[in-house]
């Protein structure tokens, strides 16, 4: 039986932040591209986001909304 040390925990959060950091940068920039450059509270709310899943599902609604306010109310 393998326990998980101190080591993971900290390698595998640190791996969880750096899939959220990059999510939301690439969110940010193809949100860009399509509907222009998004104001501070956008970007402070997508940046706040820690659900993986949610990022994933917005991934995908930007290619279907029309403004960062439709692509933030993606549950």
């Amino acid at each position: 039986m393998n326990e998980s040390t101190a080591f993971d925990e900290v390698m595998e959060e640190g791996e969880r932040r750096g899939k959220l950091k990059r999510s939301h940068h690439l969110l940010l920039l193809l949100g860009q591209q399509r509907f222009g450059e998004p104001d501070t509270a956008t970007t402070a709310e997508i940046q706040a986001i820690q659900d993986m899943k949610r990022l994933e599902r917005m991934s995908i609604a930007i290619l279907i909304v029309n403004s960062w306010s439709a692509l933030l109310a993606t549950p």
